[in-house]
């Protein structure tokens, strides 16, 4: 028998909503899961309260704390365009010690059948029954390696579950992050006398806040670039010349700060202007100068993000390799 009592919450949310007017029919399920991280659980809160302002979405928080031993439930109405209002609605409730198999059955009843649904997990580890069994009630999982306790774990972890079942649903908030990052590398390249300059890399610099951020950028340039892993952060090309990675974790959490790309004859750069942390600076220094040009860097905030992880279509080839790569440098890391 359930710890949880299910019809108390579906009780207390009809009461809630018969009062109100408008459509009543749900868009999204949103199953959040957050273990003993109270800043975590105030971000993902915040976070999936502005989705459910998006969306008419049923929010199911599942907080394993031993802080959290009741439940909440709220109903709200939502106003879209002016005249249509939608009801979104919210439960926590506190699940410490609860297992994987009734975990999974508690969202299940509380989920609308038929309804696209999400996980956010905030668990420390992937590599956990709970989150196996609460990924098969989702189309997408999205994770947070970046925000958790040990990042490089949660990588390893995600290149271990590459070739299990729920591993074409998982999206990682640490890698979408860098699609900007990925356009505006590309764009050094457009330039046909630059793009000679790719087989002759014999260096990267990756400067970010974050591990998983820095370590995806490494291993989407070498799964683009046919590298392969031939020594401690060391990459070899087609050709056998080495190519060496220096990563360092600097400055504002979950934010890549520079890129740096030596070849024969250049310098190629990206980076965060210090007083405009959204605008990016290209330059290419050497025999083949450019003038600098800077550029916005798109789609940054927490919510674009997990709304592209939700709705957008990823390429999850792409990332499969990128994540091999990853996973190869990272083998010859400590744990």
């Amino acid at each position: 028998m359930s710890t949880v009592d299910v019809e108390s919450l579906l009780g207390e949310l009809a009461e809630q909503r018969k009062d109100r007017a408008g459509i009543s029919t749900t868009t999204l399920n949103v199953v959040a899961f957050v273990e003993e991280d109270e800043a975590f659980l105030e971000r993902l809160t915040e976070r999936t309260n502005q989705l459910a302002e998006r969306h008419a979405a049923r929010t199911v928080l599942l907080v394993s704390s031993h802080k959290v031993t009741s439940h909440t439930v709220h109903s709200r109405c939502n106003e879209v365009e002016n005249t249509l209002l939608t009801h979104s609605e919210q439960l926590q409730i506190g699940v410490s010690g609860v297992g994987g198999a009734e975990l999974r059955s508690i969202a299940h009843a509380l989920t609308i059948p038929n309804v696209r649904t999400v996980l956010l997990w905030g668990g420390r580890h992937i590599a956990d029954e709970r989150f196996t069994l609460l990924a098969e009630l989702a189309n997408v999982a999205v994770i947070f390696s970046s925000a958790t306790s040990d990042p490089l774990q949660m990588l390893r972890e995600l290149v271990a579950l590459q070739h299990t079942p729920p591993a074409e649903r998982v999206r990682d908030i640490a890698y979408l992050r860098l699609n900007p990052w990925q356009d505006l590398i590309a764009q050094f390249f457009d330039d046909d006398e630059l793009t000679e300059e790719l087989t002759t890399i014999s260096r990267v610099e990756v400067v970010c806040g974050s591990a998983p951020e820095a370590y995806y950028l490494v291993g989407w340039l070498a799964s683009r670039l046919h590298w392969d892993p031939c020594g401690p952060r060391e990459f070899c090309n087609a050709a056998g010349a080495r190519i060496e990675i220096d990563v360092r974790i600097e400055g504002a959490p979950r934010r890549v700060r520079s890129v740096s790309l030596h070849s024969a004859q250049c310098v190629f750069g990206a980076a965060v202007e210090n007083e405009a942390e959204e605008l990016v600076c290209l330059t290419v220094e050497g025999r083949k100068h450019r003038p600098q040009r800077c550029l916005p860097l798109h789609d940054v905030d927490m919510i674009a993000l997990v709304e592209r992880a939700i709705f957008a279509d990823v390429d999850s080839e792409v990332y499969a390799q990128t994540l091999a790569m990853a996973g190869r440098v990272l083998e010859q890391e400590a744990p």
